[in-house]
């Protein structure tokens, strides 16, 4: 075997390793799912989606791309999610960069404390929490299961 030919061959066991076929990664009793998240009616990039199950249950996470779309896993991005009732929370935020704190240490000789970390939120905070967000789903087993998500800024 040519050495172009071992190095074709080991990047695709790599990618099927890795979770990039799609619907194929799926881990057993798991059912593929997605989210379509947008905020008055535009997609919503980096957001983080989080199922909490109602009950006994796995939780699954996700994180939309530019789309807005998220490939939900209980284990990995995209391994899927088992079926049940879930409760979704939606949250997009990062850290205030006028509040960063470089200098821990420093901060907390100075002032006797931690600094606290002040967030910038993308998306209403009620949104965060899957108990109180308002959404909820039902993921069904041995099919493809679809939410999409409107978000409301106001």
């Amino acid at each position: 075997m040519s050495r172009s030919s071992t190095t074709f061959f080991l990047f695709l066991a790599l990618l099927s390793t890795s979770g990039c076929f799609g619907p194929g990664s799926v881990q057993p009793g798991a059912s593929y799912s997605t989210v379509m998240v947008t905020m008055d009616g535009q997609p919503v990039e980096n957001a983080n989606i989080t199922f909490a199950p109602v009950g006994n249950g796995r939780s699954a996470y996700g994180r939309t791309d530019a789309q807005g779309m998220a490939i939900m896993g209980t284990s990995n991005p995209g391994d899927g999610v088992f079926p049940g009732e879930y409760q979704v929370g939606v949250s997009k935020s990062e850290p205030d960069p006028e509040h960063i704190v470089h200098d821990v240490d420093a901060y907390h000789r100075k002032h006797g404390k931690f600094p606290e970390l002040v967030m910038i939120y993308h998306t209403p905070k009620r949104y965060e929490d899957p108990g109180s967000s308002g959404f909820s789903t039902t993921i069904l087993a041995d099919q493809s299961n679809e939410l999409q998500l409107e978000l409301t800024s106001k």
